[in-house]
C-alpha cells in the first residue's frame, strides 16, 4: 500500500527516478521479514537506519571504485571515508544489536504455543516467524545461538 501510494503521487508527472522508492521499499520488506522490525522507509526515508544503511552503501562503492583498492590496508584504513565506514557500520550494529535483544527478551515471556496435532489444517494459521525467530530458536550442540553468532 505505501509504495503504491507513492507511485501514484507521481502519476501524470513525466519521468522519475524509481530507485529510491524500491530500494525503500526492499529495505522495509527485508527489515521486516528478516528482524520483524518495520522501519517505515518509504515513509520515513530520513530516518536515522535508512540514512546509515544509504552512507554504507555509497562508501562500499567508494571503497569498490576506489584506485588503490588493491591495496586496502595501506590507503583505504587510513582515510576519512574509513573513519566514516567504521561509525556507520557501530550504529548499524547497535540497531540489530537491540532488535536482537528485545525480541529474546519478548521470546523469553511468552509461553511457547503447543505444536498442531494435525500441522495440516493449521498450516495458514500459525503466525509466520522471522528469520531472526528461526535463529533464535535454533540450537547447535544443544546451545542456544549467543546474541553475536
Amino acid at each position: 500500500d505505501v509504495l503504491v501510494n507513492n507511485l501514484r503521487t507521481h502519476v501524470g508527472k513525466g519521468e522519475f527516478d524509481i530507485y529510491d522508492p524500491i530500494s525503500l521499499y526492499a529495505l522495509d520488506s527485508i527489515c521486516s521479514t528478516s528482524m520483524g522490525v518495520h522501519i517505515n522507509a518509504l515513509a520515513e526515508p530520513t530516518n536515522q537506519y535508512v540514512s546509515d544503511v544509504k552512507a554504507m552503501s555509497e562508501l562500499v562503492l567508494k571503497r569498490i571504485f576506489h584506485p588503490l583498492n588493491p591495496y586496502p590496508k595501506l590507503f583505504w584504513l587510513t582515510t576519512p571515508n574509513a573513519r566514516e565506514q567504521r561509525k556507520l557500520i557501530a550504529r548499524l550494529h547497535q540497531f540489530t544489536d537491540s532488535v536482537i535483544k528485545k525480541r529474546r527478551q519478548e521470546m523469553t515471556n511468552q509461553p511457547k504455543e503447543p505444536e498442531p496435532t494435525d500441522p495440516s489444517t493449521d498450516l495458514y494459521s500459525k503466525k509466520r516467524q522471522t528469520f531472526l525467530d528461526l535463529l533464535l530458536n535454533v540450537t547447535v550442540n544443544g546451545r542456544p545461538l549467543s546474541d553475536s553468532d
